[in-house]
């Protein structure tokens, strides 16, 4: 990337915690428009990109919550175990999908 190029995506990351912050709506409306129009991302990585982005955020809300007491690790880590397995059986489904056309 070059430097416009970070600039232009930490302003992004800025705007949209903002908008996000400020209207209650999640980031993603910003980010992934934005990083595909001003970026010249596809959409695939614009997507993957912005859950990148909230893997960060939720793991910060994580470990504050947890200094709060307000964490349970064992139900955080089984919705993890079938989320990962919700993933692999979408991925799966639509690749079958794909090759029977």
């Amino acid at each position: 990337m070059e430097t416009h190029e970070v600039v232009a995506a930490g302003l992004l990351g800025l705007v949209g915690g903002f908008v996000g912050g400020m209207l209650g709506v999640g980031g993603g409306i910003v980010f992934i428009p934005a990083l595909a129009l001003v970026l010249g991302l596809s959409q695939v990585d614009a997507e993957a990109t912005s859950l990148l982005a909230i893997m960060a955020v939720g793991a910060a809300g994580a470990w504050r919550q947890h200094g709060y007491g307000n964490l349970r690790p064992r139900d955080g880590a089984l919705m993890a175990v079938l989320s990962v397995a919700g993933v692999a059986a979408g991925v799966a489904l639509r690749t079958c999908s794909q090759s029977t056309r």
